[in-house]
């Protein structure tokens, strides 16, 4: 997933900055993203202007780490998280998320193991995720003309 999203981002122009916070399997990713984006935001100051992880707890400690630090989300920076988890839509603000057809997925494999039991094809499937937006980040605004 993070390989794609950095490939796609990159398609459209865009070159984005990798924040590892090196959350491992079993650990609590939100106190582990937020403990590395507090690290990388007093080295660095805010480098960046929105924020997409890879789920969303690890969104959750984003969000907190960005308030600690002083900034707001989204009016300083937005946040999308990944996983579509219900939950998140009492996080403050509430989260934007990406969240994927878990048995669309699962169909897709059934689907394509049973063609492959009678003797055909596997192929590629495709099961698209949807974004459902909420308040964590800002809305766009158009550059209408020069500032006077």
């Amino acid at each position: 997933r993070n390989e794609g999203f950095l490939n796609y981002a990159r398609l459209k122009g865009i070159d984005p900055l990798v924040i590892d916070c090196e959350v491992q399997p079993g650990e609590a990713s939100c106190a582990k993203t937020h403990e590395q984006l507090l690290i990388h935001l007093k080295k660095h100051g805010p480098d960046f202007t929105g924020c997409f992880t890879m789920s969303d707890y690890s969104a959750l400690g984003v969000i907190s780490a960005i308030k600690e630090y002083g900034l707001r989300v989204p009016e300083d920076i937005s946040v999308i998280g990944d996983g579509g988890v219900a939950g998140s839509v009492h996080y403050s603000p509430s989260l934007t998320t990406v969240a994927h057809d878990l048995h669309g997925m699962a169909r897709a494999i059934a689907d394509g193991a049973l063609e492959l039991a009678a003797g055909g094809r596997f192929g590629i499937r495709v099961v698209p995720s949807r974004l459902i937006e909420r308040k964590s980040v800002q809305k766009y605004q158009p550059v209408t003309g020069e500032s006077e």
